[in-house]
């Protein structure tokens, strides 16, 4: 009987433990566009390897200063363990004999609530090559929609209600205002307002106005000039006479 009874113990125990795993994963870690790159030091020393370091790398357009995409956190396969396991963004990649065709496939929450992974499985180097090349711009949207789905999530979750209430009074829309940003200029009878975190490392502005409506003039050129002479009456720049405007050199 003693040893039945010890039986059915250990039996319990091991089914609570496998529930626990499947039932109750972490949340995600890491920073906003951190993506782990996970693959053998042989696959990433490969061109192929060094053209997804180079894309995932490559620099956003239209910045004033050099900035990539992605803030990439490079470990071994083999040095993968539970430390690494809660990456918001992960790449893994594979090759081998044991994979006949080139695949990307896109997994949700493989190891954590919340988290994105990218699998590249191809039967070479090569292969890995022709993924980065003809789907590159896949890999790179993925990750951007999911930042930005969390960013949405985050400010539903976090918002400012007076602001939201004023823009719904005001302009008939609904949107979410980030909890941290207050008025910094409304002026009702101009239909115009500014919101903005007022931050000395990281700023971010919300500017709503709204003109009339005239379709036939309904060009990029109209469309900016009116922005321009927007900011120009309501949001002065540091210097005396100076105000926002659009920048130019790069097309909208």
């Amino acid at each position: 009987m003693k040893k039945l009874l010890y039986l059915a113990i250990a039996l319990i125990f091991i089914s609570c433990n496998k529930n626990e795993i499947t039932k109750n994963k972490s949340t995600i870690t890491g920073n906003t566009f951190d993506v782990l790159l996970v693959m053998t030091d042989n696959d990433y020393q490969s061109n192929g390897g060094q053209d997804l370091y180079e894309l995932l790398n490559s620099e956003i357009a239209g910045l004033p200063q050099s900035e990539p995409h992605f803030k990439i956190i490079r470990i071994r396969t083999e040095g993968f363990s539970n430390l690494y396991a809660n990456y918001r963004n992960m790449v893994w990649v594979e090759l081998g004999d044991k994979y006949a065709l080139e695949k990307l496939s896109f997994i949700n929450n493989p190891y954590a609530i919340g988290q994105k992974m990218i699998k590249i499985t191809a039967p070479n180097q090569e292969g890995l090559t022709n993924i980065v090349k003809q789907k590159g711009q896949q890999i790179i949207d993925y990750f951007y929609t999911a930042e930005r789905n969390r960013t949405i999530t985050h400010f539903r979750k976090y918002k400012n209600e007076k602001a939201e209430r004023l823009v719904q009074k005001q302009f008939g829309l609904t949107i979410a205002v980030p909890q941290n940003m207050a008025f910094s200029n409304q002026k009702e009878k101009d239909n115009f307002i500014w919101l903005s975190n007022n931050s000395g490392e990281i700023r971010q502005d919300l500017v709503i106005y709204s003109l009339p409506l005239n379709t036939e003039n309904l060009t990029q050129d109209f469309v900016l000039t009116k922005a321009d002479s927007v900011f120009q009456k309501h949001i002065a720049g540091p210097d005396y006479g100076s105000y926002i405007t659009t920048e130019y050199r790069f097309i909208p």
